[in-house]
């Protein structure tokens, strides 16, 4: 089974999938989809013959199945080094002796589950402090504290730590199964500080997925709005009109541009996905309208964006006086 993951839906061998799941026993008729959880702390021993019988009962009924690796500490087994042979060693375990049974079925692994602002409680050491100053151009913390993009770096450097602990693991699935990370939120982070902090640009390779509540949606974290949870089930809806909006190169950012993409985004009547410059192309599926920035274009954005126009999209460009119709003519 080639599982794919879209800015719209997961597509399993090439055909369209809207994942319904649930984790509750027995499972709804309502649900196609069932989260298993397998206990991967440093106490499980990885016991997991009974979750695979249960796999395999699911699997014979047509269900699809998410898996999910549960540690008894995500934050010290995943970015301390220390442990970070354990969660790697989850992640072969589970290759090697669960995945061969219900490969057919399984759609997905998830491989851990952090609160937004994780990184309190996992100050940078010090090796990582020098490299975090040479990667963004600060002197101290409180020089990064005192800005709004400053923090935003520190944010984002964190979870680029993160994405490239998580990547080691996810390396040893099977090339054709897609991992997730989720990102539980306590409303602390804006959804400004979300398109840059969770970006795709950042997780490249482990998709982050964000949850309110309960089971999050196993789509594209930038698709906002699609989908809505109930306890512990979630249903993915097939279809949310949404406008795209063009995230400019993080190198790029202002405090002014940061302050102009929060009155943006809480201007837009409708669902949102943010499109990070870089991976606009591969993410537009589906879209009819991009709203871009004038002025942070780079020339393969302002090219992108007249590909989309060419091919019959809707453009708008938002700017410090609003919104008006599409023009490239100053980019």
């Amino acid at each position: 089974m080639f599982v794919e993951i879209t800015p719209t839906s997961l597509k399993v061998n090439g055909t369209k999938l809207y994942p319904s799941i649930s984790n509750l026993e027995p499972l709804p008729d309502s649900a196609n989809t069932v989260l298993i959880p397998l206990p991967a702390g440093k106490k499980s021993n990885f016991h997991w013959e009974h979750s695979i019988e249960k796999a395999l009962n699911y699997a014979q009924k047509g269900i699809n199945i998410v898996w999910e690796l549960v540690f008894d500490d995500t934050l010290k087994e995943v970015r301390d080094v220390l442990y970070q042979p354990l969660i790697e060693q989850s992640v072969e375990h589970f290759t090697k002796t669960v995945y061969p049974h219900v490969q057919n079925a399984t759609i997905g692994v998830i491989l851990g589950r952090y609160s937004e602002r994780w990184m309190d409680e996992k100050p940078l050491s010090p090796t990582e402090s020098r490299e975090f100053f040479e990667y963004s151009g600060y002197k101290t913390f409180e020089e990064v504290k005192a800005s709004s993009v400053g923090s935003l770096h520190l944010l984002r450097f964190h979870n680029e730590l993160l994405a490239a602990d998580l990547q080691r693991a996810a390396a040893r699935l099977p090339l054709e199964l897609p991992s997730f990370l989720i990102f539980e939120s306590k409303e602390t982070l804006s959804l400004v500080e979300r398109a840059y902090a969770l970006s795709p640009t950042v997780f490249e390779f482990v998709h982050p997925i964000y949850s309110s509540k309960g089971i999050p949606p196993l789509i594209a974290l930038n698709s906002m709005g699609v989908g809505g949870s109930m306890g512990s089930s979630f249903t993915c809806a097939p279809s949310v009109p949404e406008v795209g909006v063009m995230l400019p190169n993080f190198d790029h950012i202002t405090t002014d541009f940061l302050d102009l993409l929060e009155t943006c985004l809480s201007t837009v009547p409708c669902a949102v996905r943010l499109l990070p410059e870089e991976k606009v192309v591969e993410m537009w599926e589906e879209l009819e309208t991009l709203v871009y920035f004038p002025g942070m274009l780079s020339s393969q954005g302002s090219r992108a964006l007249q590909g989309f126009f060419a091919a019959g999209g809707n453009m708008f460009e938002f700017g410090q006086q609003g919104w008006s119709s599409f023009s490239l003519k100053t980019q």
